[in-house]
């Protein structure tokens, strides 16, 4: 359990830093930008010893990270997006529940045993999630994008499956620390190419306290990444399972720190969350 827990500790700080953002004027999307390449950095500076001329003559785990880094960025543009038109509430929702598509596609194609405590599990974590995300929206803007919704619904979900699918199929011949690091440095050349389109028309300047604020995101990302893909590899429970830990466990993580560091407030709703998240770990961990 020391990668799970490992991974739910690096995706708390990533909330931690997120959630700073406001108060130091740090424009979210250059951090992003300096977060893939400081997260490729920090990959390729601990194993770039690994690197070796076998894993370029095997090739096809490149399409794989190609995909991944596509997904990493064009998802974070479509939150960003569903968040100015839906509001953040219902976006952050969403991205959670999302964990239900994948899921479901693990359950499907690896013919894992769908017993009633998983359902129950399951449908309790969702509803969970749900409550302990739920905030009143009155002030936000919310122009109803439903298809936005959706596709951050399959998405997000089919992120998730393929990081679980490259690791049991496509790491023959590459390391998961390489594969994750060459996936979010990917990422980082198209946000790259995109943040130099964007300065060319608005002429947007590029400031060193974005860069240090996505080093400080890129190192925890980096390393949520590889502890994810590690923990399928090391927990002996099925991968949907694992994957619904995770969620659970990095939503009640953050909430805690919500508390005790920016002073949140736990509604009714969010306690009702609460014990819906720990009867789902409970059941996930008998079925």
């Amino acid at each position: 359990m020391i990668s799970i827990s490992i991974a739910i500790i690096t995706v708390t700080w990533i909330f931690i830093i997120f959630k700073s953002f406001p108060k130091y004027n740090i424009n979210t999307f250059q951090a992003v930008v300096f977060n893939y390449l400081a997260a490729f950095s920090c990959g390729t500076l601990l194993y770039g010893n690994q690197i070796t001329k076998n894993i370029f003559e095997h090739r096809e785990w490149m399409v794989w990270a190609l995909i991944c880094g596509a997904l990493f960025i064009s998802l974070f543009f479509m939150m960003g997006k569903s968040s100015q038109n839906n509001g953040v509430s219902l976006t952050t929702v969403v991205v959670k529940m999302s964990m239900a598509f994948s899921m479901i596609l693990m359950i499907i194609i690896y013919h894992e045993d769908l017993t009633i405590y998983k359902i129950a599990a399951i449908l309790l974590a969702l509803a969970g999630i749900f409550f302990l995300s739920k905030e009143k929206q009155n002030t936000e803007k919310k122009n109803n994008d439903k298809i936005l919704l959706i596709i951050l619904f399959i998405g997000c979900g089919l992120l998730d499956f393929v990081l679980n699918y490259v690791q049991n199929f496509k790491l023959q011949h590459i390391s998961s620390p390489l594969f994750s690091a060459f996936g979010l440095g990917l990422a980082g050349v198209i946000g790259c190419l995109i943040l130099i389109i964007k300065s060319f028309k608005s002429k947007e300047k590029v400031t060193i306290n974005n860069i240090i604020a996505g080093i400080l995101l890129g190192v925890p990302n980096y390393f949520s990444i590889y502890y994810l893909i590690h923990s399928y590899e090391v927990i002996d429970l099925p991968d949907s399972t694992v994957l619904a830990l995770l969620n659970v466990l990095s939503v009640l993580a953050s909430l805690v720190v919500g508390y005790f560091i920016f002073k949140e407030k736990i509604t009714w709703l969010k306690a009702i969350g609460i014990f819906s998240c720990l009867v789902s770990i409970y059941l996930f961990t008998k079925g």
